[in-house]
């Protein structure tokens, strides 16, 4: 098993809402276009009750909804930082494999799961998202991504 990242880093530090996202990636394999986020609406609320601190479901829907908006700033926004997350802890060229992107048929899709047929990044997160290691930001958490290959 090889760890990602650097060696005196414990992994990549993301909010709840840019792991949610990157969640519903690795769940789908195959890519979801931007425009198509809404039809994943439950999957992403579950996802999102799981990441998140606010236990008011009308709160989170507000935070989904604007991740879902037509406008897709948020989208966007999120797909940014991720991948700029994940370039400054594994630096450009090894991030690659793991950051959200967009191909050339318009679908989004995180190249190391989808073209990798035994390959796949698991996410293993800290017990305590204040411990440090995130930088002590509230709401966020360490994602340490292994390459697990069959």
């Amino acid at each position: 098993m090889k760890q990602i990242g650097k060696e005196d880093s414990p992994g990549v530090c993301l909010n709840p809402m840019e792991r949610t996202l990157y969640r519903l990636f690795q769940a789908h394999r195959e890519g979801l276009r931007a425009d198509d986020l809404v039809l994943h609406w439950q999957e992403l609320c579950e996802i999102y009750a799981r990441e998140t601190r606010y236990d008011d479901p009308a709160l989170r829907e507000e935070k989904l909804e604007s991740l879902c908006a037509e406008s897709k700033t948020v989208f966007y926004s999120n797909v940014s930082r991720i991948k700029r997350k994940f370039t400054d802890a594994m630096g450009p060229v090894p991030a690659k494999p793991y950051i959200i992107r967009r191909d050339t048929d318009g679908y989004y899709r995180i190249p190391g799961l989808s073209r990798r047929k035994n390959c796949r990044i698991t996410c293993n997160f800290l017990s305590s998202p204040l411990n440090g290691k995130c930088g002590g930001h509230t709401g966020a958490a360490v994602l340490g991504a292994d390459l697990l290959r069959g």
